[in-house]
């Protein structure tokens, strides 16, 4: 199913030129009146809008107010030529733009953006639908129980199978080892090696009740990371309101768990940008990524006897001194401006970093750590040569070497 995308803009040439530069895999809607859009948007069911900010008779974010009363799923752009921080803050609490494009705009920037766009639309939508299909599934085990309670051995067949199900949620841990588990093809506790990653929040205390969204920022945070891990391949193991772990290669078939790491890493960053443009509160990361041999892998169970029945807790966990040494690197980053990426060398060495901006940083020893450990950056855009030298200086053993590229 193509994406429907409608643009507004009371210029002429502009709709020409958008309409013949987005992809042709698009269903494009343009349209030189606000007016005429709202007559039609609701039959159009656009999948992004994206309006000119200055336009007669009614403004762009005008439009986009009333625009979202009638498609309220889709997903909202402007063209602006103001930038001031004033006037984005407005234009994301009034119509609750998702990004805002300045003028003139560039065709490969700008759709970029709409790609952006719609993949939140497309996950706002299999979310909705996930849901709808959840309470219709609750409604159809609802009127099955209230059918099966007039027989009897049928009434002992569902209470048999509600226990089951209860007994099958409380031992919950992640999906790849419920699998592995059932199939047979692991006992634990078992060592394996697997890349870790994670990351820290800088700063983090001035997050404190700050919202984005309607959601706190940190909660937001947390969900780009769950996210660029889940679509690489990964495992978001654990995680608290600042920070979270995750590793890849444990369970899963992937072929290359080192660039699948790395990948989640890059597209965790993006996302944290895209983020902080939308909050009037600034925030960065600190991103680590180690390969961790000899992991010790685990499902503990606890066992619970009460007046209601005897109940079974099963938690999983990995544990190794690397996963120490995944978040004491992360830690580091916190002296650079930006959000950075820090990885150690038997990370580095598994990728092809030829075609990144990598400094090599020099070894350093950690406290509770036997071996020093060489690092590499993958730097934030914000951090120069000065600040990179100045860091090494004061943390490394080395010599600093030049950014790449």
């Amino acid at each position: 199913m193509k994406p429907v995308i409608v643009y507004v803009d009371d210029e002429p040439n502009n709709l020409v030129v958008f309409e013949a530069s987005m992809p042709d895999d698009w269903e494009i809607h343009v349209f030189d009146s606000p007016v005429e859009a709202l007559k039609v948007i609701r039959k159009l069911a656009p999948w992004v809008i994206v309006s000119d900010e200055r336009m007669p008779v009614m403004s762009g974010l005008e439009f986009l107010e009333v625009a979202t009363q009638i498609v309220p799923e889709a997903v909202r752009m402007v063209v602006t030529g103001q930038t001031t921080e004033q006037t984005i803050i407005q234009l994301i609490r009034r119509a609750k733009i998702f990004d805002y494009v300045t003028k003139p705009w560039d065709s490969e920037d700008i759709s970029a953006r709409i790609e952006n766009a719609i993949a939140m639309n497309r996950a706002a939508v299999e979310r909705a639908q996930l849901t709808e299909a959840l309470r219709n599934k609750l409604a159809e085990i609802e009127a099955s129980n209230k059918e099966l309670s007039r027989v009897t051995n049928e009434l002992s067949a569902a209470k048999a199978a509600e226990r089951e199900l209860r007994s099958e949620l409380e031992k919950w841990v992640p999906a790849q080892i419920v699998g592995a588990v059932k199939e047979g093809s692991l006992k634990f506790p078992l060592r394996l090696e697997i890349v870790g990653i994670a990351f820290d929040i800088v700063n983090s205390s001035r997050l404190h009740n700050e919202e984005i969204f309607d959601r706190p920022i940190r909660s937001q945070i947390l969900r780009l990371f769950t996210e660029a891990v889940i679509r690489n391949g990964g495992i978001r193991e654990n995680h608290s309101g600042d920070s979270a772990y995750a590793h890849f290669g444990a369970f899963s078939d992937l072929a290359d768990p080192y660039a699948a790491a790395l990948a989640a890493a890059r597209e965790f960053r993006v996302g944290l940008g895209s983020l902080a443009s939308h909050s009037a509160t600034p925030f960065e990361c600190g991103i680590s990524l180690h390969s961790i041999p000899d992991t010790l892998i685990q499902i503990h169970e606890i066992k619970v006897t009460t007046q209601y029945g005897d109940f079974v807790q099963k938690s999983f966990d990995t544990q190794s001194p690397g996963i120490d040494l995944l978040h004491r690197m992360e830690k580091l980053t916190h002296e650079l401006p930006g959000s950075n990426i820090i990885m150690s060398r038997d990370f580095f060495e598994h990728i092809d970093g030829s075609k990144l901006r990598v400094a090599p940083l020099g070894s350093i020893i950690f406290k509770g750590q036997n071996q020093p450990a060489e690092l590499f950056l993958l730097p934030s855009d914000q951090v120069g040569e000065a600040e990179l030298k100045s860091f090494v200086a004061a943390n490394f053993i080395g010599t600093f070497l030049k950014l790449a590229g």
